[in-house]
């Protein structure tokens, strides 16, 4: 007698029970070997024609490993007397039906023989097995006889008999796309997999039924297996008592007759796991006991993958709740799988990952004390799943590269960042005593001059900084001239050749003034700057045209408002004239006017449309005279 506890539940099983559900497990993982080796095996044949020469014998072989692996527990506990022919004489002793495996080899030779046969020698192959089937009575044949002849009695053998006429039979069939493609779709179907392992499964579970009876028969311990009628009883109890109106103490009182009945039921398990959780894994215990284990394990995955799937870690805060919320879930429902043990180390992974990257986003790159202090944070987090030397070795060799940056200024690299602040410091007082300075006005930049002298400079040399400023007075439009009096006289040219084309813009020679710069004896520098001068001026000077010209780009963008306009007035009248054939004449006159108003804003528009794509044209035969203008002075392209 075994008694578990179980929340408020307290289970009592009896031995006989025990022991069948022990026997029931060993089997359980019998049967899984078999499933999987015979899948093996079929992924192995590749197609129906090695199918139909190996299935029965492939088969018969995996049924016999069972049968000879309960012989084996009968000699070993001292009858000897027990073997593979007496095991099978048991087997067939009270149900001489055949096995479903060869029931299913005869469905499968029969589609095939369909495809590979003519028509009559298929009929003459149906006719043969209907014939033969079920004359074996059992017994004499051996281990081997006795499995096959139940098979060879009930149909044809699919190895010596009927088999080797279909598979010797193929040779012309080959040559039929139709015939290969039929025996294709029989071995791809997933129903011939299925149906081949349901028959398996029942052929097998007919095995372990004859070790159970001969264990009830021959040995003192007790084997209670639940009983066909009370298993239907035990699932209806479960979905009555599943209802949510149904009071806890008559759920509690039910549980028990349901174990009682049919502890082998799956869902009972998994229906307390979602009740009651299993915070002790008692509900965990108790179903391994009743092979179903697996069942409430796969309940309890499906149970954490809803609970965790809206969890978020996006933050340190949110991944700090995720773990928590997904730890709970866990240890409330006692979960223990390889996908919980998963998902928390994926949930401690995020939330230490959250840790990690709070400390390394406060990191100011500029101080060495900042990141010293990240460092030592990180080396004294409590982490199980993540290491920070790679985090840490990162830190370091951003550290360094922004530390090599700091140290440099206008391509000078100083001895440390704090020498090259006070560079930028000292430049920042040069240029906000030099910002505004006319460098062609001898006073200016005299007043400049005296006021960088009282500059106190470090990183600057004072006699450089003012040799730049005499630079400075000699340099037009980015040429240094050898002389003061070069460059006034390079100034006063330049002057009047925007004079000259000033005049002549004012005078509507735009051709002509774009002429004078383009022809001038001039630096190029001097002659773009003065290009850009001549185009402002005449932008200044054709305010309305330009203004026109940006208005007509946004309208090509939006449509023509006269073909819309236009389009909408005779829309009006049309339907003014439709409606009024078959309702009030007066709304024809509505129409008409409705379509003359707009007919009158659609000239209106095509009259300003015609304005503004002058002006448009205009500023593009600008652009290409030479003139230069940019975004601020019109759209056009």
């Amino acid at each position: 007698m075994l008694r578990l506890n179980y929340g408020n539940f307290q289970f009592l099983i009896e031995d006989g029970v025990l022991n069948y559900a022990k026997e029931l497990k060993q089997f359980k993982e019998l049967e899984d070997g078999s499933i999987k080796l015979f899948k093996n095996r079929y992924d192995y044949y590749g197609d129906l024609d090695n199918v139909v020469k190996n299935l029965q014998d492939d088969l018969t072989n995996i049924l016999n490993e069972i049968i000879l692996h309960y012989v084996k527990y009968w000699n070993a506990h001292g009858d000897y007397s027990m073997d593979a022919e007496e095991f099978a004489s048991e087997l067939f002793l009270n149900d001489s039906s055949q096995l479903a495996i060869y029931t299913q080899c005869d469905y499968i030779t029969e589609k095939y023989a369909e495809i590979m046969m003519s028509k009559e020698e298929a009929e003459e192959y149906r006719r043969m097995r209907k014939a033969n089937r079920g004359k074996w009575e059992g017994g004499g044949f051996g281990l081997a006889g006795a499995m096959k002849g139940a098979a060879t009695a009930g149909s044809i053998n699919l190895v010596t008999g009927m088999g080797h006429s279909i598979v010797n039979g193929i040779g012309n069939a080959l040559d039929s796309m139709a015939a290969n493609s039929e025996k294709k779709k029989i071995y791809k179907n997933p129903n011939t997999l299925s149906g081949i392992i349901a028959a398996l499964r029942k052929d097998l579970n007919r095995v372990f039924s004859t070790q159970i009876d001969l264990l009830n028969s021959s040995t003192d311990d007790y084997y209670i297996e639940p009983e066909p009628s009370k298993i239907k009883t035990a699932a209806t109890i479960l979905t009555n008592i599943s209802k949510p109106e149904v009071p806890e103490e008559d759920i509690e009182n039910n549980v028990y007759e349901i174990l009682d009945l049919n502890p082998y039921y799956a869902p009972l398990y998994t229906f307390l796991l979602n009740r009651y959780g299993d915070s002790e894994s008692k509900l965990d215990e108790l179903a391994d006991i009743f092979s179903c284990k697996d069942a409430l394990d796969s309940e309890k995955d499906k149970i954490l993958k809803e609970g965790i799937k809206n969890l978020t870690y996006d933050s340190l805060e949110a991944s700090c709740e995720s773990l928590k919320k997904t730890n709970e879930i866990i240890a409330y429902y006692g979960i223990n799988t390889k996908y919980s043990n998963t998902t928390q180390t994926s949930a401690v992974n995020k939330y230490e990952n959250a840790k990690i990257d709070s400390i390394v986003d406060d990191i100011d790159y500029h101080s060495e004390e900042s990141v010293n202090n990240a460092i030592e944070t990180l080396k004294n987090l409590e982490l199980t799943v993540i290491t920070v030397d790679s985090t840490i070795e990162t830190i370091n060799e951003k550290y360094q590269q922004q530390y090599e940056q700091d140290c440099c200024f206008n391509g000078i690299k100083y001895d440390s960042p704090a020498t090259a602040n006070i560079a930028r410091a000292e430049n920042d007082n040069i240029e906000s005593v030099l910002n505004g300075v006319d460098f062609y006005n001898d006073n200016a930049v005299a007043d400049a001059i005296s006021k960088i002298k009282t500059l106190t400079l470090t990183q600057f040399n004072i006699d450089d900084v003012i040799s730049n400023i005499e630079k400075q007075t000699r340099t037009l439009d980015g040429i240094l001239y050898d002389s003061k009096e070069n460059l006034l006289s390079a100034l006063s040219y330049k002057n009047n050749l925007l004079a000259q084309a000033k005049e002549l813009i004012n005078n509507k020679r735009h051709k002509d003034a774009i002429n004078v710069i383009r022809t001038a004896q001039i630096a190029e520098n001097s002659r773009t700057a003065l290009t850009y001068d001549a185009s402002n001026y005449l932008v200044s000077a054709n305010e309305e045209t330009f203004s026109l010209a940006k208005e007509f780009e946004i309208k090509k963008e939006k449509g023509d408002t006269f073909v819309y306009g236009l389009i909408a007035a005779i829309v009006c009248v049309f339907l003014g004239w439709i409606i009024s054939n078959f309702l009030w004449h007066f709304i024809l006159y509505v129409g008409y006017a409705l379509g003359a108003i707009l007919l009158i804003q659609a000239v209106m528009t095509w009259h300003e449309n015609k304005q503004i794509k002058k002006a448009y044209k205009k500023v593009k035969e600008f652009k290409k005279m030479g003139y230069i203008f940019n975004d601020n002075s019109d759209n056009t392209h």
